[in-house]
């Protein structure tokens, strides 16, 4: 199987376009002193692929000092959204919601088995990134639960197919995977989970990031 890294969202602002960022204030630096308000912050952020959600995770654990576990390193196929998306309830925030270490297991794709597990101490804070993490059984455990949305399926095809390594590889699996996707959001919620919903800039000029539903 294909490395799971061509999941690795590295468009939007990193691919050189000129945005703007909200001002005053800096909309991510708010989400991050909400997230902050708890003593350990649990944060969950999902949408569909090519919304920009591994970018926004990226920068408010940076923001945060928390730690990152993205669901592209936990998926074990192509066909493994729903059970990325229920072991990282069971594993990782289910043990850091009754005070032990949680863990996240990484899969090796090229050799299908484990690649280990990332650990995370109930002191850490944490944000959880990817598709199908947030459920109904992972909701309740975290914090802070936002939802990124790209309401143009063009620009998220565009974003997670040429505006990130490994996307020639993914291009063939984007129908399927989207199906999971859809079929998941509309079992379990998605954007109905969430406490915040953020929509990221898509063309030059536009905020970085914009709050669509939600309380900063």
């Amino acid at each position: 199987m294909a490395d799971t890294s061509i999941f690795t969202d590295v468009g939007d602002v990193e691919s050189g376009a000129k945005f703007t960022v909200s001002d005053p204030p800096n909309l991510l630096e708010l989400l991050a002193r909400r997230a902050l308000n708890d003593e350990h912050p649990r944060v969950i952020i999902d949408g569909p692929s090519g919304s920009g959600k591994s970018t926004l995770a990226r920068k408010l654990a940076e923001i945060m000092g928390a730690e990152l576990v993205q669901m592209d390193h936990v998926y074990a196929s192509w066909d493994g959204l729903v059970a990325a998306g229920q072991h990282i309830a069971l594993h990782l925030l289910e043990p850091l919601s009754r005070g032990v270490t949680g863990r996240a297991e990484h899969w090796d794709w090229n050799n299908n088995a484990s690649a280990g597990w990332q650990l995370v101490r109930p002191d850490q804070g944490l944000v959880v990134e990817g598709s199908a993490a947030l459920n109904r059984r992972s909701a309740p455990l975290s914090t802070l639960r936002v939802w990124v949305e790209v309401t143009d399926d063009n620009a998220r095809r565009k974003r997670a197919l040429e505006q990130r390594a490994g996307g020639d590889i993914y291009a063939p699996y984007w129908e399927h995977w989207g199906k999971q996707e859809r079929e998941h959001i509309a079992c379990e919620g998605g954007a109905a989970l969430a406490d915040i919903v953020i929509r990221p800039a898509v063309e030059v000029n536009e905020p970085l990031y914009t709050l669509v539903r939600g309380e900063l």
